[in-house]
């Protein structure tokens, strides 16, 4: 069958071959367990990776490229160099991309529901700047915290007790922040405008987002709080709800204080809700920028008016936001959580539906005193992520994961007007597979029609980058071999060059290491030939573009 044919067969039947008791995949026998392929037993189906297969998973998930040709031979020559490259791999710059990008699917402010009048921003008054670059450098505020705590191996719960916030140069510009003169790129600052030194639960990169109704009054900031960090949504609470009397919001609040069913999240969530007083905005605050971008420590008190319910953290007293950090670094699901969201976002499953024993992995963190970079590690050692437990042997690459391989491989971006086409709000970020939480609450565990669309539009773009940018150089090219000349044809006899041309594209984008002589090779070699005799402006460029493409789209691309 053609390889293009092969290809698309391949992407339809993904949801398929998700469950590896009903697509088992062949391998070479090890330790009497065959690899690679699964066996059925009453609890569990095995699927053990091969070192290579191993390899690209740990590199994927920790730096989002793949492995390099040289680093796939240094572990088939010997296994326990991996040990190395995982400490290499999580002192990489890229891991902290990675780490972004994970969590960017848990605090939902790069492609969330944004509550701040951004059109006013447009006055040259404010600055004059789009809603779409105000959202790519607002929302990357406490991702880049989160990153630099990684970078700098400093705790975990510095994230939310810090007195010290993440700022580039649009962000110094647009926040009362201290970022320095003649500078650049993103430093650590502070905030000048008295807000309670809390981390991140005292930034605008997450209150712009996640902001509250008047008649709301904070609460869904406080179940975001619960949510995030202690993993509590208080919208998956099982309540029985009772008809409330009345339809003013002085019965709804009475209901609140009264009702068991109200009271029974309403309780706990509601003196959360009153720190967030000094974010409070009032309608027309939103117009005035100047309103929106300070802290409002006179407006704290708030709560005595709005709800008269006071500060608190799970029957624990409060002085308000200043206390909340503390109180919620101290609370005993806030380590836990973490690990939970770290493996939820890495293996792409859900703990509640895929229950999983992660204690080895909480004590390592409590153990290492909160450090983010030795999750990492003990997570990628646990045995179900390497293939002891069949239900996280393969997963779904997510919109950054794919887009970063593809940058790796072909050095190219798809963007538009310096937007990010693929991991954007405004481009196809939830088409390709993303979440925004609101929505898009959770990305979809498989491909679907718009996933396989938004993939094969970036592989033939960066296909046809790739090739005009290796072409162009004689030397150091970043896919293709450097004796290609590209001005091999399909009659010029040239054939071994070709093939072996060939051999290390599927060996540097799939990972596999094939003889020039396989069917494989044999089909993207017919795959060259056809383009190249249909093209009628360039067949070279029209050729390689083709065969490029064709393994860009393939299913190892995006499942691992």
């Amino acid at each position: 069958m053609d390889r293009i044919l092969v290809t698309v067969s391949l992407l339809v039947a993904l949801p398929l071959a998700c469950d590896p008791a009903v697509a088992p995949i062949p391998g070479q026998p090890e330790d009497g367990v065959p690899v690679g392929t699964v066996s059925l037993s009453p609890d569990r189906v095995l699927h053990r990776l091969t070192d290579v297969e191993l390899l690209t998973r740990i590199s994927l998930d920790l730096r989002g490229v793949r492995p390099t040709p040289e680093e796939m031979d240094a572990v088939l020559a010997d296994p326990s160099v991996l040990d190395d490259m995982i400490d290499a791999f999580l002192l990489d710059v890229r891991f902290e991309r990675r780490l972004e990008d994970l969590w960017s699917e848990i605090l939902h402010t790069r492609n969330g529901d944004w509550h701040v009048r951004f059109d006013v921003y447009a006055d040259p008054l404010y600055g004059g700047w789009t809603e779409e670059k105000m959202v790519g450098h607002i929302g990357e505020e406490p991702l880049r915290m989160l990153s630099y705590l990684a970078a700098n191996d400093l705790p975990y719960s510095d994230w939310v007790t810090g007195d010290w916030t993440m700022a580039n140069v649009f962000l110094g510009n647009l926040f009362p922040v201290t970022y320095p003169e003649n500078t650049k790129g993103w430093k650590r600052v502070s905030y000048t405008d008295h807000r309670p030194p809390v981390g991140v639960l005292a930034t605008n990169g997450l209150w712009w987002f996640e902001g509250s109704m008047e008649n709301n009054r904070n609460r869904g900031r406080a179940n975001y709080v619960s949510r995030v960090f202690l993993c509590d949504d208080y919208l998956e609470h099982e309540v029985v709800f009772t008809e409330v009397p009345g339809d003013s919001e002085a019965a709804l609040g009475d209901a609140i204080d009264t009702d068991p069913a109200c009271r029974s999240c309403h309780q706990t969530l509601d003196p959360i809700a009153s720190h967030f007083y000094g974010f409070w905005w009032y309608y027309h605050d939103r117009g005035l920028p100047e309103m929106i971008e300070e802290y409002h420590p006179e407006r704290e008190p708030l709560w005595r008016d709005l709800t008269g319910i006071p500060p608190g953290f799970h029957g624990q007293d409060s002085r308000g936001l200043v206390d909340l950090g503390r109180l919620v670094s101290e609370h005993p699901a806030f380590a836990p959580c973490f690990v939970e969201h770290a493996w939820e976002t890495t293996t792409r499953t859900d703990v509640d539906e895929a229950p999983v024993d992660l204690s080895g992995i909480e004590q390592v963190f409590v153990d290492s005193g909160l450090r983010i970079r030795d999750v990492f590690r003990a997570l990628v050692h646990h045995p179900a992520y390497r293939g002891d437990d069949a239900r996280f042997a393969l997963k779904m690459a997510t919109p950054e994961l794919l887009t970063s391989q593809v940058e790796g491989l072909t050095g190219f971006v798809w963007e538009r007007a310096g937007r990010d086409l693929v991991n954007s709000a405004q481009g196809y970020s939830l088409l390709a597979g993303g979440s925004d939480g609101d929505v898009v609450t959770s990305p979809p565990p498989t491909s679907n029609v718009t996933t396989l669309l938004v993939q094969q539009r970036l592989a033939e773009n960066a296909a046809a980058h790739v090739v005009q940018a290796d072409r162009a150089l004689t030397s150091g090219r970043l896919l293709f071999r450097d004796d290609l000349t590209f001005e091999e044809t399909p009659d010029s006899g040239d054939d071994q060059r070709v093939r072996a041309q060939m051999v290390d594209l599927e060996l540097r984008i799939l990972g596999e290491r094939l003889d020039p002589n396989t069917p494989e090779i044999d089909e993207l070699m017919d795959l060259w030939a056809l383009a190249w005799s249909l093209s009628e402006r360039d067949p070279v460029e029209a050729s390689w573009s083709a065969v490029v493409g064709v393994l860009l789209r393939d299913p190892d691309l995006v499942m691992y």
